[in-house]
């Protein structure tokens, strides 16, 4: 994975860890427990989230889209301001803050993590 390279990161349910897939190339080019992007944006497709709801079975149609951040220190030297965002599709039609469950559409830095199998999203 290079520094500023474009991805689309999505949890893969069967790995337990997050698929980094490149937007040139569209394939996958790394599985991770842990990564940070810069200029995230959230996407949805509602079309997938559609078919989630009418089969009961979840399937690749949410993710986070940005560009893959070295600096590991970027969250953390704003750490009082890191808020955690959350998607179930059948409550939401997009990814909303944890707390507030306001929609979140973008954000400065996202960092994506791994921990006993289950999910989190970290945002500023």
């Amino acid at each position: 994975m290079k520094e500023k390279e474009k991805v689309f990161i999505y949890f893969n349910l069967h790995k337990k860890v997050f698929s980094v897939r490149s937007m040139k190339s569209g394939l996958v080019i790394a599985h991770v427990s842990n990564i940070e992007i810069s200029d995230a944006v959230f996407k949805v497709s509602e079309k997938g989230r559609q078919r989630v709801i009418e089969e009961k079975r979840k399937n690749i149609h949410a993710g986070v889209v940005g560009f893959i951040s070295k600096d590991d220190q970027a969250i953390q030297k704003l750490e009082s301001k890191v808020k955690k965002a959350k998607y179930n599709p059948y409550k939401y039609s997009t990814f909303v803050d944890d707390e507030s469950e306001e929609r979140l559409e973008h954000a400065r830095y996202v960092r994506l993590s791994v921990n006993n199998q289950i999910p989190k999203i970290e945002y500023i």
